[in-house]
């Protein structure tokens, strides 16, 4: 059977986990996947006999900002860095003959783990001279160029020459995981020509391929969903202020699974307070839930493709630290998926005003999106494998 490698790192949300573990799920009926997981534990994973999880311990120290000024961070940082390169390369002994790695978002965005991601890479090749070498990539990372102001272009001009050339070294194939109508990579990737023949459009990861109808709406459930929860602070007060003052709407918010404990508590004591709030750990079925609500208030992480498959009207509030978000906020907004509005604009009262707008007057979007991206992933990495093979 055909192996494999997928190295997956996840911050501050699971969105890129639950993509990598979809595509994951779409392989396994070719491929043995070892997948290394290196970001906090959320408890989410893969039932399949073809599927080995290895979980390296998160490092939090290396997505501090204070990281480089603080040497008792370091050294925590590079005590647990030894302690992932002794798991990987001697007690779970992955350097077996592989067919293929894939590495998420890396080369492009999380560089503090090249070093681990192309060790991976440099000892799968010495095994295997033909394994196939690819890169997953979300399609974004950052604002478009037209957006960005001169510090940020000349620090993403020069990291792109370094993705660049490890790009042009080490992969075969960078499989994006978009729709190039919708979000393109030439928009937020400066050196696109040099790497042009190497990128694969997949179509966004998603298990259903078709739009849901709604099952039935009721008018006034408003569903809350923050990703893993960590960067909820960015509308979490203006929204508990809110609620209270419209009562005819009930809200039901799900708790991330890295949300602070200060967040949970906040959470809990309002839900005591306030009659028309619920709060939940965890959604069984996201989609079902979504096909049921009048509207969804989230941030602009991967939820966003649980909105379009569904058709539900959002509300859509992102973090404008993360050039990321705001760039999907808009390309969903323009295409009228969802109504994306800063929180630097946002009050209470404008909330309640946004939130009574939806529901009475619900967005209908009439844009198409490819979510083929695990059956596009799936030939494509077989094309590749055969192509090498007869090579």
């Amino acid at each position: 059977m055909i192996r494999g490698i997928v190295y997956c790192i996840h911050i501050t949300g699971v969105g890129h986990l639950k993509r990598m573990l979809m595509l994951c799920e779409g392989l396994l009926d070719f491929a043995h996947i070892t997948f290394i997981q290196g970001g906090i534990e959320v408890g989410l994973t893969l039932d399949h006999p073809n599927f080995h999880h290895i979980k390296l311990p998160f490092i939090p120290e290396l997505v501090s900002n204070d990281l480089f000024k603080d040497e008792a961070m370091q050294a925590e940082a590079k005590r647990c860095m030894k302690i992932r390169k002794k798991l990987l390369f001697h007690d779970f002994n992955i350097m077996k003959k592989h067919d293929f790695v894939i590495t998420e978002q890396v080369p492009f965005t999380k560089l503090m783990w090249l070093n681990e991601a192309l060790s991976i890479v440099r000892g799968v090749k010495e095994l295997n001279p033909k394994a196939i070498i690819i890169g997953s990539h979300k399609g974004v990372t950052r604002e478009d160029k037209e957006f960005l102001d001169a510090n940020h272009l000349r620090r993403y001009i020069v990291g792109d020459s370094i993705t660049e050339s490890i790009i042009t070294k080490y992969y075969d194939k960078i499989f994006v995981h978009t729709d190039p109508k919708l979000i393109p990579l030439e928009g937020n990737f400066f050196n696109i020509e040099a790497v042009r023949d190497k990128i694969a459009y997949t179509g966004f990861i998603s298990k259903l391929t078709e739009r849901l109808p709604p099952i039935e709406r009721k008018n006034k459930e408003i569903l809350v969903t923050i990703g893993a929860g960590m960067k909820f602070r960015v509308f979490m007060e203006i929204l508990l202020k809110a609620i209270p003052s419209i009562p005819d709407y009930t809200f039901t918010i799900v708790k991330g699974p890295m949300m602070t404990q200060i967040q949970k508590k906040r959470l809990d004591e309002a839900e005591r307070k306030i009659n028309n709030l619920k709060v939940v750990e965890f959604l069984d079925n996201l989609n079902d839930k979504l096909r049921k609500c009048a509207l969804a208030i989230t941030m602009a992480g991967f939820t966003l493709i649980n909105l379009y498959v569904t058709r539900t009207p959002a509300l859509v509030i992102p973090d404008l630290q993360e050039g990321s978000q705001t760039n999907l906020a808009r390309k969903f907004n323009d295409f009228g998926c969802i109504r994306a509005i800063s929180v630097d604009d946002l009050s209470p009262k404008k909330l309640i005003n946004h939130i009574r707008e939806l529901t009475e007057k619900p967005l209908e979007p009439n844009f198409e999106i490819d979510l083929n991206g695990i059956s596009n992933s799936q030939k494509k990495l077989k094309m590749l494998l055969r192509s090498k093979l007869l090579s």
